[in-house]
């Protein structure tokens, strides 16, 4: 499994979109409509049918972000 960053194309309907984003494969995590974005895992097998989902912009593999608390040294 991998974990995915869906971005949704501006005017779609977020909740047929993410709706499916599950029927292709995708297990939803997150729905972060105010930001255009759907988060979640899927097989790497899956990928290229979830790119294909009506509605979708981008799939991108996430990345880990680590950050430091305030005032440690970079």
């Amino acid at each position: 499994m991998v974990d995915l960053v869906v971005t949704v194309k501006p005017g779609s309907d977020f909740d047929a979109v993410s709706a499916h984003l599950s029927q292709a494969g995708l297990e939803v995590r997150d729905k972060l409509e105010a930001v255009g974005s759907i988060t979640g895992s899927a097989r790497e097998i899956d990928v290229p049918r979830l790119r294909n989902v009506p509605g979708v912009l981008d799939v991108t593999e996430s990345a880990p972000i680590h950050l430091n608390p305030p005032g440690t040294p970079r």
